[in-house]
Protein backbone atom coordinates (compact mmCIF):
# COMPACT_ATOMS: atom_id res chain seq x y z
CA UNK A 1 0.00 0.00 0.00
CA UNK A 2 1.46 3.20 -0.96
CA UNK A 3 0.93 6.14 1.37
CA UNK A 4 0.78 8.33 -1.53
CA UNK A 5 -2.46 6.89 -2.50
CA UNK A 6 -4.24 7.88 0.85
CA UNK A 7 -6.12 11.05 0.82
CA UNK A 8 -3.80 13.50 3.44
CA UNK A 9 -6.47 15.14 4.91
CA UNK A 10 -7.30 11.47 6.52
CA UNK A 11 -3.74 11.84 8.09
CA UNK A 12 -4.84 14.89 10.39
CA UNK A 13 -4.99 12.62 13.73
CA UNK A 14 -1.81 10.93 13.17
CA UNK A 15 0.46 13.94 11.92
CA UNK A 16 -1.39 15.72 15.10
CA UNK A 17 -0.14 13.49 17.27
CA UNK A 18 3.42 14.57 19.58
CA UNK A 19 4.50 10.97 19.19
CA UNK A 20 6.10 9.08 15.97
CA UNK A 21 4.18 6.66 14.34
CA UNK A 22 5.22 4.03 11.90
CA UNK A 23 3.36 1.32 10.44
CA UNK A 24 5.57 -1.84 9.03
CA UNK A 25 3.91 -4.45 6.78
CA UNK A 26 4.79 -8.53 7.13
CA UNK A 27 8.51 -7.43 5.65
CA UNK A 28 8.91 -4.52 8.07
CA UNK A 29 8.73 -2.37 5.31
CA UNK A 30 7.35 1.52 5.91
CA UNK A 31 3.46 1.56 5.13
CA UNK A 32 2.71 4.90 7.08
CA UNK A 33 5.22 7.52 8.83
CA UNK A 34 4.30 10.49 10.34
CA UNK A 35 4.93 14.54 10.25
CA UNK A 36 6.41 14.05 13.87
CA UNK A 37 9.14 12.01 12.49
CA UNK A 38 9.45 13.87 9.59
CA UNK A 39 10.45 16.94 11.70
CA UNK A 40 12.61 14.70 13.99
CA UNK A 41 14.64 12.95 11.52
CA UNK A 42 14.34 15.03 8.51
CA UNK A 43 13.49 11.70 6.41
CA UNK A 44 10.11 12.89 4.43
CA UNK A 45 7.18 10.34 4.16
CA UNK A 46 8.13 9.81 0.43
CA UNK A 47 11.45 8.75 1.06
CA UNK A 48 10.92 6.36 3.66
CA UNK A 49 7.93 4.39 2.47
CA UNK A 50 8.63 1.08 1.14
CA UNK A 51 12.10 1.12 2.48
CA UNK A 52 12.75 -1.72 5.55
CA UNK A 53 12.73 -0.38 9.07
CA UNK A 54 16.38 -1.99 9.48
CA UNK A 55 17.57 0.09 6.73
CA UNK A 56 16.64 3.55 8.22
CA UNK A 57 17.36 2.75 11.65
CA UNK A 58 20.03 0.06 12.15
CA UNK A 59 19.25 -0.35 15.43
CA UNK A 60 16.53 -2.63 14.56
CA UNK A 61 18.70 -5.18 13.13
CA UNK A 62 19.12 -6.39 16.34
CA UNK A 63 17.82 -9.78 17.07
CA UNK A 64 15.96 -9.21 20.19
CA UNK A 65 14.14 -5.99 17.94
CA UNK A 66 13.24 -9.12 15.03
CA UNK A 67 12.49 -11.26 17.94
CA UNK A 68 9.20 -8.66 19.20
CA UNK A 69 8.48 -7.83 15.38
CA UNK A 70 7.51 -11.87 14.62
CA UNK A 71 6.11 -12.01 18.23
CA UNK A 72 3.71 -9.07 16.91
CA UNK A 73 2.91 -10.64 14.06
CA UNK A 74 2.64 -14.60 14.77
CA UNK A 75 1.76 -14.37 18.57
CA UNK A 76 -0.13 -10.64 18.25
CA UNK A 77 2.16 -9.74 21.36
CA UNK A 78 2.58 -6.22 22.29
CA UNK A 79 5.57 -4.74 23.94
CA UNK A 80 6.98 -1.93 25.72
CA UNK A 81 10.76 -0.81 25.37
CA UNK A 82 12.02 1.23 27.46
CA UNK A 83 15.01 3.90 26.55
CA UNK A 84 17.01 1.67 29.31
CA UNK A 85 17.26 -1.05 26.57
CA UNK A 86 18.32 1.28 23.71
CA UNK A 87 18.08 5.52 24.08
CA UNK A 88 17.05 6.35 20.68
CA UNK A 89 15.23 4.37 17.91
CA UNK A 90 14.88 7.11 15.33
CA UNK A 91 18.01 9.28 15.54
CA UNK A 92 17.01 13.32 15.37
CA UNK A 93 18.52 15.43 12.43
CA UNK A 94 21.30 17.10 13.92
CA UNK A 95 22.38 13.96 15.63
CA UNK A 96 24.86 11.40 14.91
CA UNK A 97 22.29 9.09 16.01
CA UNK A 98 23.88 8.09 19.61
CA UNK A 99 23.26 11.33 21.46
CA UNK A 100 23.32 10.63 25.11
CA UNK A 101 20.91 13.21 26.09
CA UNK A 102 18.16 11.84 23.56
CA UNK A 103 15.60 9.19 25.04
CA UNK A 104 13.32 7.74 23.27
CA UNK A 105 10.67 4.72 24.40
CA UNK A 106 8.89 2.56 21.87
CA UNK A 107 5.88 0.63 22.17
CA UNK A 108 5.12 -2.08 19.25
CA UNK A 109 1.86 -3.79 18.96
CA UNK A 110 0.41 -5.61 15.90
CA UNK A 111 -2.37 -4.73 14.25
CA UNK A 112 -4.57 -7.24 12.24
CA UNK A 113 -6.65 -5.60 9.14
CA UNK A 114 -8.82 -7.48 6.41
CA UNK A 115 -6.68 -10.83 7.68
CA UNK A 116 -3.19 -8.92 7.10
CA UNK A 117 -0.81 -8.24 10.04
CA UNK A 118 1.29 -4.89 10.36
CA UNK A 119 3.32 -3.71 12.94
CA UNK A 120 2.46 -0.50 14.64
CA UNK A 121 5.37 1.17 16.58
CA UNK A 122 5.03 4.09 18.65
CA UNK A 123 8.22 6.57 19.65
CA UNK A 124 7.78 8.70 22.37
CA UNK A 125 10.82 11.16 23.42
CA UNK A 126 11.25 11.32 26.89
CA UNK A 127 14.70 13.14 26.73
CA UNK A 128 13.17 15.58 29.75
CA UNK A 129 10.97 13.65 31.24
CA UNK A 130 13.73 12.22 34.04
CA UNK A 131 14.18 16.08 34.60
CA UNK A 132 10.34 16.54 35.59
CA UNK A 133 8.99 13.41 37.56
CA UNK A 134 6.11 15.27 38.57
CA UNK A 135 4.76 15.25 35.42
CA UNK A 136 5.26 11.78 35.09
CA UNK A 137 1.04 10.44 35.64
CA UNK A 138 0.03 13.43 32.93
CA UNK A 139 2.68 11.65 30.50
CA UNK A 140 1.41 8.69 31.17
CA UNK A 141 -2.33 9.52 30.41
CA UNK A 142 -0.99 11.24 27.41
CA UNK A 143 0.71 7.84 25.68
CA UNK A 144 -2.23 6.00 26.93
CA UNK A 145 -4.77 8.42 24.84
CA UNK A 146 -2.00 9.06 21.87
CA UNK A 147 -2.02 5.15 21.64
CA UNK A 148 -5.77 4.39 21.32
CA UNK A 149 -6.44 7.50 18.96
CA UNK A 150 -3.05 6.58 16.98
CA UNK A 151 -4.58 2.53 16.60
CA UNK A 152 -8.28 4.09 15.59
CA UNK A 153 -6.52 6.61 13.35
CA UNK A 154 -4.41 3.87 11.81
CA UNK A 155 -7.36 1.28 11.13
CA UNK A 156 -9.31 4.37 9.32
CA UNK A 157 -6.20 4.72 7.06
CA UNK A 158 -5.95 1.21 5.92
CA UNK A 159 -9.60 0.93 5.59
CA UNK A 160 -9.44 4.30 3.02
CA UNK A 161 -6.79 2.34 1.27
CA UNK A 162 -8.77 -0.59 0.62
CA UNK A 163 -12.01 0.77 -0.23
CA UNK A 164 -13.86 2.91 -2.46
CA UNK A 165 -15.04 6.06 -1.14
CA UNK A 166 -18.00 6.41 -2.74
CA UNK A 167 -19.86 2.83 -2.53
CA UNK A 168 -17.46 1.82 0.22
CA UNK A 169 -17.19 -1.30 -1.64
CA UNK A 170 -13.39 -3.33 -1.42
CA UNK A 171 -11.67 -1.22 -4.56
CA UNK A 172 -9.18 -3.13 -6.64
CA UNK A 173 -6.35 -3.37 -4.33
CA UNK A 174 -8.62 -5.47 -1.93
CA UNK A 175 -10.31 -7.25 -5.08
CA UNK A 176 -6.87 -8.81 -5.74
CA UNK A 177 -6.06 -9.41 -2.16
CA UNK A 178 -9.31 -11.70 -1.45
CA UNK A 179 -9.25 -13.07 -4.92
CA UNK A 180 -6.08 -14.33 -4.73
CA UNK A 181 -6.71 -15.39 -1.22
CA UNK A 182 -9.28 -17.23 -2.42
CA UNK A 183 -7.49 -18.89 -5.21
CA UNK A 184 -4.10 -19.98 -2.56
CA UNK A 185 -7.24 -21.60 -0.39
CA UNK A 186 -8.86 -23.47 -3.36
CA UNK A 187 -9.67 -27.44 -3.15
CA UNK A 188 -12.24 -28.42 -4.95
CA UNK A 189 -15.03 -26.70 -7.52
CA UNK A 190 -14.98 -23.21 -8.79
CA UNK A 191 -14.22 -19.93 -8.45
CA UNK A 192 -16.62 -17.75 -10.86
CA UNK A 193 -15.40 -14.32 -11.51
CA UNK A 194 -18.20 -11.79 -13.01
CA UNK A 195 -17.01 -8.48 -14.63
CA UNK A 196 -20.28 -6.42 -14.60
CA UNK A 197 -20.59 -2.86 -16.85
CA UNK A 198 -23.71 -0.73 -16.23
CA UNK A 199 -25.12 -0.11 -19.81
CA UNK A 200 -25.54 3.59 -21.10
CA UNK A 201 -24.75 5.25 -17.44
CA UNK A 202 -23.21 7.49 -19.45
CA UNK A 203 -26.49 8.82 -20.49
CA UNK A 204 -28.14 9.05 -17.51
CA UNK A 205 -24.91 10.82 -15.89
CA UNK A 206 -25.11 13.07 -18.69
CA UNK A 207 -28.39 13.61 -18.44
CA UNK A 208 -28.98 14.15 -14.89
CA UNK A 209 -25.64 15.43 -13.37
CA UNK A 210 -22.92 13.74 -11.88
CA UNK A 211 -24.66 13.68 -8.15
CA UNK A 212 -27.24 11.06 -9.89
CA UNK A 213 -24.92 9.63 -11.00
CA UNK A 214 -22.82 8.59 -8.28
CA UNK A 215 -26.22 8.19 -6.39
CA UNK A 216 -27.17 5.76 -8.98
CA UNK A 217 -23.80 3.83 -8.63
CA UNK A 218 -24.37 3.95 -4.92
CA UNK A 219 -27.72 2.21 -4.91
CA UNK A 220 -26.65 -0.49 -7.50
CA UNK A 221 -23.91 -1.13 -5.10
CA UNK A 222 -26.27 -1.54 -2.35
CA UNK A 223 -28.54 -4.09 -4.60
CA UNK A 224 -25.34 -6.16 -5.62
CA UNK A 225 -24.45 -6.69 -2.21
CA UNK A 226 -27.57 -7.39 -0.42
CA UNK A 227 -27.97 -9.72 -3.96
CA UNK A 228 -24.81 -12.33 -2.97
CA UNK A 229 -24.36 -14.97 -0.56
CA UNK A 230 -21.84 -14.05 2.53
CA UNK A 231 -18.87 -15.58 1.12
CA UNK A 232 -19.16 -13.79 -2.16
CA UNK A 233 -17.04 -10.54 -2.73
CA UNK A 234 -18.56 -7.55 -4.79
CA UNK A 235 -15.77 -4.94 -5.12
CA UNK A 236 -16.15 -1.42 -7.49
CA UNK A 237 -13.59 -2.09 -10.28
CA UNK A 238 -13.22 1.72 -11.69
CA UNK A 239 -16.12 3.98 -13.42
CA UNK A 240 -19.42 2.39 -13.81
CA UNK A 241 -17.91 -1.45 -13.62
CA UNK A 242 -18.29 -4.07 -11.10
CA UNK A 243 -16.62 -7.15 -10.40
CA UNK A 244 -17.62 -10.16 -8.22
CA UNK A 245 -16.33 -13.23 -7.13
CA UNK A 246 -18.21 -16.40 -6.17
CA UNK A 247 -16.13 -18.84 -4.45
CA UNK A 248 -17.21 -22.65 -3.88
CA UNK A 249 -19.16 -23.19 -7.03
CA UNK A 250 -19.69 -26.95 -7.13
CA UNK A 251 -22.70 -26.49 -9.55
CA UNK A 252 -22.12 -24.21 -12.54
CA UNK A 253 -25.66 -23.77 -12.77
CA UNK A 254 -25.34 -21.81 -9.16
CA UNK A 255 -23.82 -19.15 -12.03
CA UNK A 256 -26.47 -18.95 -14.11
CA UNK A 257 -28.64 -18.59 -11.47
CA UNK A 258 -26.76 -15.92 -9.27
CA UNK A 259 -26.05 -13.60 -13.00
CA UNK A 260 -29.34 -14.12 -14.00
CA UNK A 261 -30.73 -12.71 -10.32
CA UNK A 262 -27.92 -9.42 -10.67
CA UNK A 263 -29.09 -8.67 -13.76
CA UNK A 264 -32.73 -8.88 -12.76
CA UNK A 265 -32.43 -6.31 -9.83
CA UNK A 266 -30.21 -4.01 -11.66
CA UNK A 267 -32.87 -3.53 -13.79
CA UNK A 268 -35.34 -2.68 -11.26
CA UNK A 269 -35.97 1.28 -11.07
CA UNK A 270 -33.95 3.65 -9.19
CA UNK A 271 -35.51 7.01 -8.23
CA UNK A 272 -33.50 9.38 -9.09
CA UNK A 273 -34.11 13.76 -9.17
CA UNK A 274 -37.97 12.87 -8.71
CA UNK A 275 -38.02 10.18 -11.59
CA UNK A 276 -38.03 6.43 -11.95
CA UNK A 277 -34.79 5.51 -14.31
CA UNK A 278 -33.70 2.26 -15.28
CA UNK A 279 -30.60 0.74 -16.10
CA UNK A 280 -29.39 -2.80 -17.17
CA UNK A 281 -25.99 -4.65 -16.88
CA UNK A 282 -23.91 -6.87 -18.81
CA UNK A 283 -21.90 -9.45 -16.87
CA UNK A 284 -18.85 -11.60 -18.68
CA UNK A 285 -18.21 -14.65 -16.67
CA UNK A 286 -14.80 -16.42 -16.07
CA UNK A 287 -14.52 -19.32 -14.07
CA UNK A 288 -11.32 -20.60 -12.27
CA UNK A 289 -9.14 -22.55 -12.95
CA UNK A 290 -10.92 -23.32 -16.77
CA UNK A 291 -10.40 -19.94 -18.06
CA UNK A 292 -7.17 -18.65 -16.38
CA UNK A 293 -4.77 -19.73 -13.22
CA UNK A 294 -3.72 -16.20 -12.50
CA UNK A 295 -5.96 -12.77 -11.33
CA UNK A 296 -4.92 -11.13 -14.20
CA UNK A 297 -5.86 -13.68 -17.03
CA UNK A 298 -9.79 -14.61 -15.03
CA UNK A 299 -10.25 -10.66 -15.44
CA UNK A 300 -9.43 -10.39 -18.43
CA UNK A 301 -11.57 -12.86 -19.85
CA UNK A 302 -14.68 -11.87 -17.41
CA UNK A 303 -13.84 -8.98 -18.96
CA UNK A 304 -14.42 -10.21 -22.54
CA UNK A 305 -17.18 -12.38 -22.46
CA UNK A 306 -18.78 -8.63 -20.61
CA UNK A 307 -18.15 -7.33 -24.09
CA UNK A 308 -19.68 -10.09 -25.96
CA UNK A 309 -22.93 -9.66 -24.15
CA UNK A 310 -22.82 -6.12 -24.61
CA UNK A 311 -22.68 -6.79 -28.43
CA UNK A 312 -25.21 -9.07 -28.06
CA UNK A 313 -28.16 -7.83 -26.41
CA UNK A 314 -26.89 -5.77 -23.35
CA UNK A 315 -28.72 -6.30 -19.75
CA UNK A 316 -27.81 -10.30 -20.05
CA UNK A 317 -24.95 -12.49 -18.99
CA UNK A 318 -22.03 -14.54 -21.15
CA UNK A 319 -19.80 -17.28 -20.26
CA UNK A 320 -16.47 -16.96 -21.85
CA UNK A 321 -16.92 -19.54 -24.78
Amino acid sequence: MSITKINEMELQIINKLNIGIIVLDRDFRVVIWNDWLEQLSGRLRDQVIGEKITTISPVFNKRVYQHFFNDALEHGKKMFCSATLHPVFIAPLNKSGCDKKTQQNLHIEPIDFMGEQYILLQIYDITYQHKRIHVLKNALKEMESSHIEAKNATKKLLHKAYHDPLTGLPNRLMLNHQLKEYMSNHVTGKIAVLFLDLDDFAIVNNRLGHMAGDNLLKQIAQRLTDTLRRDDIVARYGGDEFVIVLPNISNPNDVYKIAQKLVEVIREPIELESENVKVSGSIGISLYPDHGDNIHDLLKNADAAMYRAKSDFKDCYRFLD
